[in-house]
């Protein structure tokens, strides 16, 4: 794991390199004490700041910090309903934390988004989430295929098969109205 001090580098680099946007994004970018340091000399260099958030550990202080970071976005996974989305992230109460954390950004006045994997699990769910994401302050939503890597490479019974797609293209257009 790189140093705060390898990462101001590698962002120095970036921007030398031209990279417009940099997103924090996990395991957990909140867990690391120097993410505002980090965000700051990005948004020196001319590169636009987002962040991807489990949402754990949230609470007030974070919610300032963010808003000083001055982020241009925002997203909390929530990937499908309490049971599938605690089963995927390990733990009870994981989807309760997200839910709160995309209310606490949004009382803060962050323009907040959700990503959520689409997969075998979150796929019956989509309809339910849609509703909790939005009654929690979700602006916008990102779906995404969940992809045999990572966690879910031990999982592959979960990820869509392409002659499931078309069961996804129906639920994606039924959202979308």
């Amino acid at each position: 794991e790189l140093t705060a001090k390898e990462w101001l580098g590698v962002i120095d680099d970036l921007a030398a390199l031209g990279c417009e946007r940099l997103t924090f994004t996990g395991g957990e970018p909140l867990s690391r004490p120097e993410w505002p340091r980090l965000a700051r000399r990005a948004r020196q260099r001319g590169l636009v700041v987002d962040m991807i958030t489990s949402g754990m550990g949230l609470d007030a202080a974070a919610v300032t910090k963010l808003r000083r970071a001055r982020l241009a976005s925002v997203t909390v996974s929530v990937d499908g309903t309490a049971a599938v989305h605690d089963r995927l992230r390990g733990g009870a109460g994981r989807h309760a934390e997200a839910l709160e954390a995309i209310r606490r950004l949004d009382r803060g006045g962050l323009r907040v988004g959700v990503t959520t994997q689409m997969n075998r699990l979150t796929l019956p769910t989509l309809d339910a989430t849609a509703a909790e994401i939005q009654d929690a302050g979700a602006w916008g939503w990102q779906l995404q295929l969940t992809m045999p890597s990572g966690r879910a490479a031990s999982q592959v019974d979960l990820v869509v098969a392409p002659g499931e797609m078309a069961e996804v293209h129906r639920v994606i257009r039924r959202l979308q109205r």
